[in-house]
C-alpha cells in the first residue's frame, strides 16, 4: 500500500510539472518568438534577406537577364535557353508564363523576408547598439525597395505591404498605386542613407552589400516610372550622382 501511495504521488508530481517542463524555449537553437534578439542573429537574418535577392529562372538563368531577353534589348536565337521565354502563345506577357510567375514569386519572396526581418528586429533592439541596428535595418529597407522597384517596373500597381501578413490577408490584398508606393520608398531610402552615414558605412561593403550609394541610385531610378524627369534630374544634381548612360547606373562622385 505504501508503495502504491508513493507511486501515485510521484505520478501526480510528474504530470503537474509536465506542462512547465515542455513549455519552454529551445536550449540549442533560436526560438521563433525570440529570434533576432541580438546582433549575431540579426546578421544571420540579414543574410537570409540577401539570399532572397538571388533571383533565378528555372533553367539556372539569372532572372533579370531572362526578363531583358524578352524585350528588344535582348536578341533571341533559335536553340538557346531563350526558347523557354519565346514570344507568341507561350510568350512572357501571359500570366501563366513561367517567367511572369517566377518574377512575381521571387520578388515577393524578398519582400516577405525583408518584412520578417524588420518586424523581428524589434525583439532585440534594446540589446544592440543604435548604429549596428540602424545599419542592418537600412540594408533591409534598401533590399525591400529593390524588390518593389522591379515589381512596379514589371507589373505596375501591385499589392503593397510593409509587415508580415497573416494567411487570410494574402488573399484579400488589393493593388496599390505606384505613386503611393514610391512615396513610401523615398522615405525608406532617405532613412537608410542617414543610417549608413551614422554607422560610418564604407563605399564598398563586405561581399557587395548595399550602402548609401545604392540607396540614392535606387531612389533616382524610382522617379523614372513616375515620369518625374525634372525631380529625378534635380535629385541627381543635388546628391552629386554621376550617370553612366550605357547602363543607366549611378555612382557617388
Amino acid at each position: 500500500m505504501k508503495k502504491i501511495m508513493i507511486a501515485g504521488i510521484a505520478a501526480i508530481g510528474l504530470f503537474s510539472g509536465c506542462k512547465k517542463f515542455l513549455d519552454r524555449k529551445p536550449l540549442d537553437a533560436s526560438a521563433t518568438t525570440t529570434f533576432l534578439s541580438n546582433a549575431e542573429e540579426m546578421e544571420l537574418g540579414l543574410n537570409g534577406v540577401y539570399a532572397g535577392a538571388f533571383w533565378q529562372f528555372p533553367n539556372n538563368t539569372p532572372l533579370l537577364w531572362a526578363i531583358e531577353a524578352t524585350t528588344d534589348v535582348g536578341l533571341r536565337r533559335t536553340g538557346n535557353a531563350d526558347d523557354q521565354i519565346a514570344m507568341g502563345d507561350a510568350g512572357p506577357f501571359l500570366i501563366s508564363n513561367a517567367l511572369t510567375v517566377t518574377a512575381w514569386q521571387q520578388e515577393y519572396r524578398l519582400v516577405a523576408r525583408a518584412n520578417q526581418q524588420l518586424d523581428g528586429m524589434k525583439n532585440g533592439q534594446a540589446n544592440v547598439s543604435p548604429t549596428i541596428f540602424g545599419r542592418i535595418k537600412a540594408e533591409t529597407m534598401v533590399l525591400r525597395a529593390w524588390a518593389y522597384f522591379h515589381l512596379m517596373s514589371q507589373f505596375g500597381d501591385v499589392p503593397y505591404y510593409r509587415e508580415p501578413l497573416a494567411i487570410d490577408q494574402v488573399f484579400t490584398m488589393a493593388r496599390t498605386p505606384v505613386a503611393t508606393i514610391v512615396a513610401d520608398l523615398y522615405k525608406d531610402l532617405d532613412e537608410a542613407a542617414a543610417a549608413f552615414d551614422a554607422a560610418g558605412t564604407q563605399a564598398l561593403q563586405t561581399m557587395g552589400r548595399v550602402n548609401k550609394g545604392v540607396a540614392f541610385g535606387l531612389k533616382a531610378k524610382l522617379a523614372k516610372p513616375r515620369r518625374a524627369s525634372r525631380p529625378w534630374l534635380r535629385f541627381i544634381k543635388k546628391k552629386k550622382l554621376k550617370r553612366r548612360r550605357k547602363h543607366d547606373a549611378f555612382l557617388i562622385k
